[in-house]
């Protein structure tokens, strides 16, 4: 989510663009600008990169309709052992379009990596702070026996290693949020169950669309 200063935030989707030399697939990435106002939107797109030829983007500027998304389809054409490991920059500038009036921007690094596994394999360890930070004082290593464990405690741990991780009570209210507002009939449906105040408009639905896709994803990469 971009935001400039006090005004409007925008929401841009995904925050970082990875593309890996072992899978040919990903030198193709969807960057979305979704507009959630009454207003139309009009965006500029602008790269960091000096060669004009390592990226090609399809629409580079233009105009987002109120309550609609856009798809930039970015292609990554230069992936050589030399760019990989370079972080280059996508700027997203957000300007309303009826008054021209800068309001928004998102800076979204763009980075090519050897291969998927090996970048995963890294980030997990950095994660879990395997990797010794520079200056870290060097602590004697002393051999100490582990003690053993009984049948219970070992029951125990490999019942405690499988319990999923914990997701965020906000997330899945609004998940749930998103699914009633979808089930909800439209206005103007004949429904004598429920009454009119309590129906969506198409603007509610696709704004619900959107955000059950985002917390989608964030339940996957928690996971």
């Amino acid at each position: 989510m971009a935001r400039l200063n006090d005004f409007l935030p925008v929401f841009i989707f995904p925050q970082k663009l990875e593309f890996f030399m072992d899978d040919v697939t990903t030198f193709k990435s969807t960057l979305s600008i979704y507009n959630p106002y009454n207003f139309p939107l009009r965006y500029k797109l602008k790269r960091s990169v000096k060669e004009e030829n390592k990226y090609q983007v399809s629409e580079p500027e233009g105009v987002v309709k109120s309550h609609c998304c856009v798809d930039l389809v970015i292609r990554h054409q230069q992936p050589y052992l030399e760019n990989v490991g370079t972080k280059d920059v996508f700027r997203v500038k957000i300007i309303r379009d009826s008054d021209k009036k800068h309001i928004a921007q998102q800076d979204v690094p763009a980075t090519l990596y050897r291969s998927r596994d090996e970048h995963l394999q890294a980030a997990g360890v950095n994660r879990q702070g395997d990797i010794r930070r520079p200056g870290a004082s060097r602590q004697t290593e002393s051999r100490v026996t582990p003690p053993r464990e009984t049948p219970d405690q070992a029951h125990h741990s490999s019942d405690s290693d499988g319990v999923p991780p914990q997701l965020d009570p906000l997330v899945v209210i609004i998940g749930l949020v998103c699914l009633l507002v979808l089930a909800l009939p439209y206005q103007g449906e004949d429904n004598y169950y429920l009454p009119e105040y309590v129906r969506t408009t198409e603007s509610y639905r696709l704004s619900a669309a959107f955000f059950l896709g985002m917390v989608v994803l964030y339940i996957f990469i928690k996971r």
